[in-house]
């Protein structure tokens, strides 16, 4: 079973034994449904240098962009995010390299959503706004401070604690977990130089 496939089924084999990594029927948690708070959407825009397209997870209360997808569609299932997005009104797809996405994802799948915004870069070359908890010690966190060729990825360094805002009927007085904000674009590619011959400068 490919890893593109454990995420979107939530089971892996391993030995011969089927295990679940994320029950199909799971009920969204709380800590699933905080919001990014609007400060840092605007800077998160200024750095991707244009406004949001697609919204990868959430809701129509709290989406940031013209298009979202939600928990009923499954951001992590095998269609490309551009599907979801300003072209698919159309039955089409968006054009390489022009899509501005954001992603707060649900912390419970933190690293199939990481993985997968990899994966959009790399497929489509959008430029992603990526949330996360800033927990060094998970492999989401190694996978975004080394990430495979052909992505480059900033950390958007901000001074201070800061959190999402907690989901109606949740209050808290102060940031109870470090988070982090990244910024995930195609890494740029200098063209080839043509090599000329010597003889061909003889000419």
């Amino acid at each position: 079973m490919s890893t593109r496939e454990e995420i979107r089924t939530g089971r892996r084999v391993r030995n011969g034994r089927v295990q679940v990594l994320v029950p199909a029927d799971e009920p969204e948690k709380l800590t699933d449904t905080w919001r990014t708070p609007a400060w840092l959407v605007v800077e998160l825009e200024l750095r991707a240098g244009r406004s949001f397209d697609l919204d990868a997870a959430a809701t129509a209360e709290n989406s940031v962009a013209p298009f979202h997808i939600d928990r009923a569609r499954d951001a992590l299932n095998e269609r490309p995010w551009s599907c979801y997005g300003p072209a698919s009104v159309m039955g089409g797809r968006l054009s390489l390299g022009r899509t501005a996405i954001f992603c707060n994802p649900p912390f419970s799948k933190l690293g199939a959503f990481v993985r997968r915004c990899i994966d959009e870069v790399l497929l489509d070359g959008h430029t992603i706004a990526l949330i996360t908890l800033a927990d060094i010690s998970t492999a989401y966190w190694r996978l975004l401070e080394r990430p495979p060729d052909g992505v480059d990825i900033e950390r958007v360094r901000i001074r201070g604690r800061w959190s999402c805002d907690p989901p109606p009927g949740v209050s808290v007085s102060q940031p109870t977990r470090p988070m982090a904000a990244w910024i995930l674009r195609p890494e740029v590619v200098p063209p080839k130089r043509a090599r000329v011959k010597l003889a061909e400068l003889d000419r």
